[in-house]
Order: C-alpha cells, then sequence, then structure tokens
C-alpha cells in the first residue's frame, strides 16, 4: 500500500510541475503585454502560490525512503498538495481572463476605429462626388462660353493698343515743352543770319574744326562741352546752330534744346530741358518708345516732381531705343537759373557725362554737345575722361561782308564729309 502511494505522489509531483511549466510562459507573455495593476497583483499572488508549493516539494524530497513512505501513506498528494495546485491553476486561469479582457477591449478600440476611418473614408467619397459633379458643371460651362471667352479675348487685344495709343498722346502733352523745338531754332537761325557771329580767324575755325571732326567721327560714345566765356554767348549759339542744322541736312537723328531768348532773367529748369530732348527722341521713333510705355514713361509718374537725375534716367531709357543719335544742349537760359550755384551746374555737366559712360560701358552710340557758359573747371575735368572734349569758344569778331560766306562753307564741308 505504501509503495503504491509513494509511487502515486512522484507521479503526481511530476505531472503538477509539468503543468507549471506550461504555466510560467504564458504568464510571462501576458504581463509583458498587459502590465497593469491588475495583471500585477495576479502575477504576485500566482508566484506566491508556486513558492508554496515548491517548499512543499523540497521539504518532502528532503525526508528519507521511509519518511517519504509514511508521508504517502498519512499524507496522500490530494490532502498535501491537491489545495496549492488548485490555487496555482486559479491564478493562471485569473492572469488568462484579465489578458483575454485586455485582447477584448483592443480589439473594441479597433473596430471604433475603423468605423470612424469607414466614416472618414464616406465622407471623403461624398465630398469627392460633390468636387467631380462641380467640376463637370464648370467645365461644361467654360465649353459653352468658350465663344464668349475668344471674344471678351479679342476685345482685350483691340483694346490694349488703344489704351497705348491713349497713354502715349498723354506722355506726349505732359512732355511737350512750352517753346517747340523746331521753332527754337528757326528763330536761332533767323537771329545768327543777321548777327553774323562766326570768328573768321583761320587757326581759331581750324581748331574747332578738328574738335568737331573728333567728336563727330569718334566711334565710341562721346562728350563735347562747348565752354563759352563772357561775351562769346553769341558765337556759342552761333556754332550749334549751324551744327544742328548740318545734322538734319545729313539725315541723322539729332535732338535739341536752345535757349529761349525771351526766358527773362531767372532762366529755365532742368527738368524742362530733359523733358524737351525726351520728347523729341520719342517723336524720333515712336514704335520703339512705345515698349516704355507703363514703364519708365507713365503719365502719373511723368506728372511727379522728379530729381535731376531721375529725369537723366528717363531719358537714357528713351536714348537707348532711338540710338545711334545726337544730343545738343544750349541752355544759356538754365545757366542764368544756376548763376552763382557752380555744385549745381557741375552736377548738370555730370549727368550727360553720367550717360556718355554708360554708353560706353553697354556699347551704345551716342553724342552730347552741351554749350557750358561760364564754368572754368570744364577743361580740367575733361583731362581726367577720355570720352569728354572741351572747345573754348572766342567772342565775335567782326569780319568784312566778302569773307562770311567763304568761312561758313569750309566749316559745312568739313561736317559733311565727316558724317557721309
Amino acid at each position: 500500500m505504501g509503495i503504491m502511494n509513494h509511487a502515486q505522489l512522484v507521479a503526481e509531483f511530476s505531472r503538477a510541475l509539468a503543468e507549471i511549466g506550461d504555466i510560467l510562459p504564458q504568464t510571462t507573455l501576458n504581463a509583458k503585454l498587459y502590465a497593469d495593476d491588475h495583471m500585477r497583483d495576479a502575477v504576485a499572488h500566482l508566484y506566491v502560490h508556486l513558492l508554496q508549493f515548491i517548499r512543499q516539494a523540497i521539504k518532502w524530497y528532503r525526508r528519507g525512503p521511509a519518511g517519504r513512505a509514511i508521508s504517502a501513506i498519512f499524507k496522500p498528494f490530494e490532502l498535501s498538495y491537491k489545495g496549492t495546485l488548485d490555487e496555482i491553476q486559479r491564478c493562471a486561469n485569473t492572469i488568462q481572463n484579465i489578458a483575454a479582457a485586455r485582447a477584448r477591449t483592443e480589439i473594441r478600440d479597433i473596430y471604433v476605429l475603423l468605423q470612424l476611418q469607414g466614416q472618414r473614408l464616406t465622407s471623403m467619397e461624398d465630398k469627392i462626388s460633390e468636387i467631380s459633379e462641380s467640376v463637370i458643371t464648370n467645365v461644361q460651362i467654360a465649353v459653352e462660353n468658350k465663344s464668349l471667352s475668344e471674344e471678351i479675348r479679342l476685345g482685350v487685344n483691340d483694346m490694349r493698343p488703344r489704351i497705348i495709343d491713349i497713354q502715349f498722346n498723354q506722355i506726349m502733352g505732359i512732355l511737350q515743352p512750352r517753346r517747340m523745338p523746331q521753332d527754337a531754332l528757326k528763330r536761332h537761325q533767323s537771329i545768327m543770319r543777321r548777327r553774323h557771329i562766326f570768328d573768321r580767324n583761320s587757326t581759331y575755325m581750324a581748331s574747332f574744326s578738328s574738335c568737331l571732326d573728333t567728336w563727330v567721327s569718334s566711334p565710341q560714345s562721346s562728350l563735347l562741352v562747348l565752354q563759352a566765356g563772357p561775351r562769346a554767348e553769341g558765337s556759342a549759339k552761333g556754332l550749334v546752330t549751324h551744327l544742328i542744322t548740318l545734322l538734319q541736312s545729313s539725315s541723322q537723328k539729332v535732338v535739341w534744346y536752345l535757349s529761349s531768348l525771351d526766358s527773362g532773367p531767372n532762366g529755365t529748369f532742368a527738368d524742362e530741358v530733359f523733358k524737351s530732348l525726351i520728347f523729341q527722341l520719342v517723336q524720333t521713333n515712336p514704335v520703339a518708345c512705345s515698349h516704355l510705355v507703363g514703364g519708365y514713361l507713365q503719365a502719373l509718374n511723368l506728372h511727379s516732381q522728379h530729381a535731376t537725375s531721375a529725369w537723366a534716367e528717363i531719358l537714357w531709357e528713351v536714348a537707348k531705343m532711338v540710338q545711334p543719335c545726337y544730343l545738343i544742349i544750349e541752355a544759356e537760359d538754365l545757366s542764368r537759373s544756376l548763376k552763382g550755384n557752380e555744385d549745381q551746374a557741375r552736377e548738370f555737366t555730370q549727368l550727360f557725362q553720367g550717360l556718355i559712360d554708360r554708353s560706353c560701358r553697354e556699347g551704345s552710340n551716342l553724342k552730347i554737345l552741351l554749350v557750358a557758359y561760364g564754368f572754368p573747371q570744364e577743361r580740367e575735368e575733361a583731362a581726367s575722361s577720355p570720352s569728354r572734349s572741351v572747345f573754348l569758344v572766342r567772342p565775335p569778331v567782326i569780319l568784312p561782308p566778302h569773307k562770311r560766306r567763304r568761312c561758313v562753307g569750309k566749316l559745312s564741308h568739313s561736317v559733311r564729309f565727316r558724317l557721309q
């Protein structure tokens, strides 16, 4: 009987240890996956009963053969160890139930998320359907209104040149000088014919002719300053008037500003000089200058007050459109308004020198002749600029009538030769 109970006890111990070996991996996995307070309490209870069972098994194993045999008779497995194994199984079931509940909760959360995603997808499909219907409707409207759009586009294209023409006329009205350049030239020609202001000194005329030849024939842009001292104003006006006439007769693009003979003691302003030059340049090639309408040539912009440098910038942009060209400025009325202010007079000259410098850098062909009244610094400044030359105009000399026509003819022949 004792042998049979002992064998049964050993078999039960073996079965219990095998069950414990199956329980522990599942418990470890569940404890890692769902580490909360309930799971930790259930695992703690499980290990308490495991340790109790192991302590009982070790105590039984340390007994001798006789003690184990007697224990098997008086304390069978069902009485001594069955309760502890049942508690271990109950704790293992509790852990499994907690894990199953957490898994069901996660599955429910996933289900809710999937429902929400499904609702969002349904809403997006509805919006896409609405957008598609709207796009189809708009396309149909666009197709139906294509002819109307074409008519509008053609109408706008037809209006654009008309608008440019209106703007162009407004700009020309703003730039138009109070005294037209052609009228000023005719008046100067009439006065110069009566005065006979040309100096007939052969050396002097040869020097001027050489200076003028160099200025006209130079392949680069250049500035020629005629420096007129006291009592030489008439000579300077005569030379400039005759040069304009020669350039016109040679079909050259030439624009000019000639001082008003009745402007009064207050003279004129620099912006009037620049406006007159810009006005003539635009008249020279209105098609090319029309590209500047809306840019540098704006009616509102031209109406506003500008610094002299801003007018010079506009003059440069227009001059680029009509090059090669000649600019001739004889502004005695401006020198009267700047009398006593050498800084402004020097600035006026430097603006034209700046135009020549820019023209040289960009490879343009621009020739400027400027008459300077009473500015002794011009000759010194010309030495520092290779693109500027200065000629000193002498006061007129009274000559016999039989020599006047011959000297004028020599100058005309020299200039025409260089322009051919």
